[in-house]
């Protein structure tokens, strides 16, 4: 006597489908953690109460750098 699941093609259909989504949900969850997110920038400039040096507020990154430059254009913040 053979021994094992006896399945329809339907329930074979499902199972397969089942496992497709949720191979994509992992490589989604990796590709999500694993790929680096651009840094959330609107950086904003403002001067000090002595007006000596500008505070820049509005970057929030864990693993980009920012470069400020020693100048600042003449523009209004």
């Amino acid at each position: 006597m053979k021994k094992g699941l006896n399945l329809t093609k339907k329930s074979k259909v499902i199972i397969l489908s089942v496992i497709a989504v949720l191979v994509l949900i992992v490589i989604g969850v990796l590709l999500f953690t694993l790929i680096p997110k651009k840094a959330k920038t609107s950086l904003k400039y403002t001067l000090s109460d002595d007006g000596t040096y500008y505070i820049v507020t509005g970057f929030e990154s864990l693993n980009e750098n920012l470069v400020i430059s020693e100048t600042i254009k003449a523009s209004p913040f």
